[in-house]
């Protein structure tokens, strides 16, 4: 699960928007249910993980739970979209810091029991690097159903895996853009959103913390 850029795409100078991303995306239905088609990558990743190495220890990880959370990762991840009412281009830059804390730290633990914290706190990194508006920590820590303060403890160990490198260039967000759709399940093609709108309901709702 280590993406490149394609043709030797690189980020180039510093520029924090993504130019015109998104008019360049007026043609792709799945552009605006970026959320649900990365979801449905990253819990594959995960269970793949889990598959392949179901004893490995690994790198420490912040971010295991004692137990599998009971919501699946597409309804997390509706949840935060709903919740936070990020843009749709968040998804794509967590999936994208997400793919840089494995190859920045070889061998990191990205299954059932890490993807959810791992996917939030990526979410929140990319919401307040990205988007015009944010919330305090102590809302997305409701969202995300754990406590304030380790929330804040994530986010910090997550910024030190990442190397503090915040940055995508356009280029770069529309090549793993296109690698991610390409990755994804076939039925994500003609899937829409208002198949889990009976599910959003639950979503909305106070989620137990899992520890």
């Amino acid at each position: 699960f280590v993406f490149q850029a394609e043709d030797g795409i690189r980020d180039q100078p510093r520029s924090r928007g993504l130019g015109d991303v998104y008019k360049r995306q007026d043609m792709d239905p799945l552009f605006t249910q970026s959320w649900l088609v990365v979801a449905d990558v990253l819990a594959r990743v995960a269970s793949q993980f889990d598959l392949a190495y179901p004893k490995r220890a690994g790198p420490v990880c912040y971010f295991k739970t004692k137990a599998i959370p009971p919501m699946p990762l597409v309804n997390y991840c509706n949840r935060i979209k709903t919740l936070t009412k990020c843009s749709d281009a968040c998804f794509i830059l967590a999936f994208i810091y997400i793919d840089r804390v494995l190859q920045n730290n070889p061998g990191y633990p990205l299954n059932s029991y890490s993807i959810h914290r791992i996917t939030l706190i990526a979410t929140i990194l990319a919401i307040k690097y990205h988007d015009d508006f944010y919330y305090q920590n102590a809302f997305y820590a409701k969202v995300g159903g754990i406590p304030n303060s380790e929330l804040n403890m994530l986010e910090v160990n997550m910024l030190h895996l990442l190397q503090f490198e915040l940055y995508v260039s356009p280029a770069l967000f529309l090549s793993y853009w296109k690698q991610i759709k390409a990755k994804a399940s076939p039925e994500q093609e003609t899937i829409r959103k208002d198949q889990y709108e009976k599910k959003q309901e639950n979503s909305a709702q106070p989620i137990e913390e899992v520890r």
